[in-house]
């Protein structure tokens, strides 16, 4: 029996390996800390010319990790991407104030971003006046915040933002929400959005 359990127990970590070569089939990973903040720079593999850049943030609780999905996705189709981990999270030894929530907080996470879009703005092969940014919960909040406050992003996806009001000076800004998500729809700033996916609460402005 336990003879068995050590083979199920190779197979399985075999498999596991072989899923994880062929997720990195094609791309380009490059670990980075710039000022603290761990971004993990994607691309495909033999990508020439300048690509637009997009950086893409976490919720809370995860880690850039898990958004490598959205990563290799837009790798694969000509994006450079920067994955962050935010302070508190992954690999980031900052400390994340209240927990996410309140000024301080919000001033940490506007500059984890920051630091993102400047690594990656600050490649060779990133078109720097292309950049985009995604976000999830936490991450989304902070892409609106940075987006607004920041002209040159040429769009920002916000995946779940919660009851985050997008401010007036947002532009290109794509809402994505599930109908759990509590608060979205129910404010004034997304009367006269459409919606951008059947049966979800999404919405898009300035597009």
């Amino acid at each position: 029996m336990r003879i068995v359990a050590v083979v199920v127990g190779v197979v399985c970590a075999l498999v596991g390996g072989v899923g994880v070569l062929a997720a990195d089939a094609g791309l380009r990973r490059r670990a980075t800390v710039g000022d603290g903040v761990p971004v993990e720079i994607v691309r495909a593999a033999g990508a020439s010319g300048r690509a637009p850049g997009v950086v893409v943030a976490h919720g809370l609780g995860a880690g850039g990790r898990l958004m490598r999905g959205f990563a290799d996705t837009l790798a694969r189709r000509g994006y450079a991407v920067a994955l962050v981990d935010l302070a508190g999270h992954g690999a980031s030894t900052r400390r994340l104030p209240g927990n996410g929530d309140g000024p301080a907080a919000g001033a940490r996470l506007d500059r984890d971003v920051d630091v993102a879009v400047t690594r990656l703005r600050a490649m060779p092969w990133v078109d720097g006046d292309r950049i985009g940014l995604v976000g999830h919960s936490l991450g989304a909040a902070a892409v609106i915040r940075y987006g607004a406050a920041h002209p040159s992003v040429g769009a920002t996806v916000a995946i779940s933002q919660g009851s985050m009001a997008v401010p007036a000076s947002a532009r290109n800004v794509l809402l994505i929400a599930g109908g759990w998500t509590a608060g979205v729809g129910a404010r004034p700033d997304h009367r006269g959005h459409r919606p951008v996916l059947p049966g979800s609460r999404g919405a898009v402005r300035g597009a």
